[in-house]
């Protein structure tokens, strides 16, 4: 059962390529929610609406949906649509907490 499990697992990570990458995706997304963090601790400090949580998960969303493109192959010229959203995304979130 648990060779199966094992299985699995790989099969679900045989589109990367090295560990080397896969380590750089993960301090990519680590370091997203590091700084995510940071600026949310310091709203909450102030005394903000929107806290630690939501700029983590912000933060890692958007890193998140950055990566993804880059990983399937997506030419850096192209990337600019996916900011475009990702901004519109965040500022319908900030209206929102007005």
């Amino acid at each position: 059962m648990w060779h199966e499990v094992w299985q699995g697992i790989q099969a679900d990570f045989t589109d990367v390529p090295s560990i080397a990458e896969l380590t750089q995706i993960t301090v990519r997304l680590l370091l997203a929610a590091v700084l995510g963090g940071l600026l949310g601790i310091q709203r909450e400090l102030i005394g903000k609406a929107a806290g630690l949580r939501t700029h983590m998960l912000v933060a890692m969303g958007a890193a998140f949906f950055t990566l993804i493109p880059v990983q399937a192959g997506m030419p850096l010229t192209d990337l600019s649509r996916v900011f475009q959203g990702i901004i519109a995304g965040i500022g319908f979130l900030g209206a929102g907490t007005i």
